[in-house]
C-alpha cells in the first residue's frame, strides 16, 4: 500500500536500472521528458558492484564510418579520444556531435556513459554501469541497505522531491474516489503525528 508521489501529489514513475556507474541520467537526456524528480545523482555506492564497469573494442573502421554517417570526419583518429568524467549527452569531436545513448543503441553497449580511446585499429570503450541510468541504481540501492540506510532514505537519494505515502482505501466514496489525494498521508514525519496531505481526515 505504500508508493512514492511527487510535489503534485501525483504517483511518479518509477524508473530504475542495474547500475548507473557513479551517476544517474535526466530523464530528459535519455527519453523525451525531464521530469523533475528523474533528474541526475551522484551515486557512490554501486562502485565496485557487478555491472559497474565494462570494456567492448569495436574496429576503428567501422566507428569511423558510423561517426561520418553521423557528420564526424576526422583525418586522426586520436581526434576520436574522448573522456566523460560526469554523464554528458553529446560525443563532440570538432564541431560535430552525436547523442551518447544514440552510440548506445547503435552498438549494444551496456551503458551510454562510457570514455573513448584508439587502440591501433580499434576503439576502445571503457565503460561505466548497465541500463539507461534514469531513476534507481538497483547496485547501489542495495548496497545502501546493506549499509543500513532506510528506505525512504534510499527512494529520496534516487527520486528528488518525492514523498512516501500510503493509500488508505477505507472511504469507497466513488466521488471521494476521483480525487486520489484525500487518501495521502506523510509517513516521513518520524517524530510528529501522522499529517494529512488536506483536510480530509478518513476514519478507519
Amino acid at each position: 500500500g505504500t508508493i512514492i508521489i511527487d510535489y503534485e501529489k501525483n504517483p511518479i514513475t518509477t524508473s530504475f536500472h542495474a547500475n548507473c556507474g557513479g551517476q544517474t541520467a535526466n530523464s530528459g537526456e535519455v527519453w523525451s521528458e525531464q521530469l523533475p524528480y528523474l533528474t541526475s545523482v551522484h551515486d557512490p555506492h554501486c562502485a565496485h558492484q557487478h555491472g559497474s564497469r565494462w570494456q567492448r573494442r569495436i574496429a576503428l573502421a567501422e566507428w569511423r564510418a558510423y561517426m561520418a554517417q553521423n557528420g564526424i570526419r576526422v583525418k586522426n583518429s586520436r581526434s576520436f579520444t574522448r573522456r566523460q568524467a560526469e554523464r554528458e549527452q553529446l560525443y563532440r569531436v570538432g564541431r560535430g556531435r552525436v547523442a551518447y545513448t544514440k552510440i548506445r543503441t547503435r552498438f549494444g553497449l551496456r551503458s551510454a556513459l562510457f570514455d573513448v580511446r584508439v587502440d591501433g585499429s580499434y576503439v576502445v570503450l571503457i565503460g561505466r554501469g548497465y541500463g539507461h541510468g534514469v531513476g534507481m541504481c538497483q547496485e547501489g540501492a542495495m548496497r545502501m541497505a546493506e549499509k543500513g540506510f532506510l528506505c525512504e532514505d534510499i527512494v529520496q537519494h534516487y527520486y528528488k522531491c518525492t514523498n512516501l505515502v500510503t493509500f488508505n482505501p477505507a472511504n469507497t466514496n466513488p466521488e471521494l474516489q476521483r480525487d486520489s489525494t484525500l487518501y495521502f498521508f506523510n509517513l516521513l514525519q518520524k517524530d510528529e503525528p501522522l499529517v494529512f496531505l488536506d483536510e480530509t481526515i478518513i476514519s478507519d
